[in-house]
């Protein structure tokens, strides 16, 4: 399966390297089929305000149903840009190529992210006013 990354515009800002690091973590573990590194790299914030780990995370699950059939995954036209210190929002392309599908998928999508102790998590659960 091919994996990439390609940016519209380039991260500039410390925050916004630190969440191209982070993208760069996320396409290594879906190119490596590590579900486990996957897994970690989501938080869920509970009505309460703590943040935990997705009990269930349907995205993983799609992963791992469809990579051996995944051809192509690619995150193109990235576009970071941080909200506050703690979040930011990734704006990209998705475009799926799987085998036996006569064509590919393309999408635009939000990635919502959280820092918590100075790590990047991607928000299982945006609040609804992250628009």
């Amino acid at each position: 399966m091919r994996v990439s990354l390609s940016y519209l515009e380039r991260p500039v800002t410390e925050d916004e390297r630190g969440v191209a690091k982070f993208l760069e973590k996320l396409i290594s573990a879906i190119r490596g089929r590590d579900f486990d590194t996957l897994s970690d790299l989501y938080i869920f914030r509970l009505s309460t305000g703590e943040y935990t780990k997705p009990e269930k995370n349907k995205f993983i699950e799609n992963i791992r149903n469809f990579s051996p059939r995944t051809k192509e995954l690619c995150f193109e036209d990235i576009i970071i840009r941080t909200v506050t210190k703690e979040t930011a929002k990734v704006f990209f392309v998705r475009y799926l190529e799987i085998l036996g599908n006569l064509l590919p998928q393309t999408s635009q999508r939000v990635m919502y992210l959280c820092k918590r102790a100075g790590l990047w998590y991607i928000l299982y659960n945006p609040p609804e006013d992250s628009n």
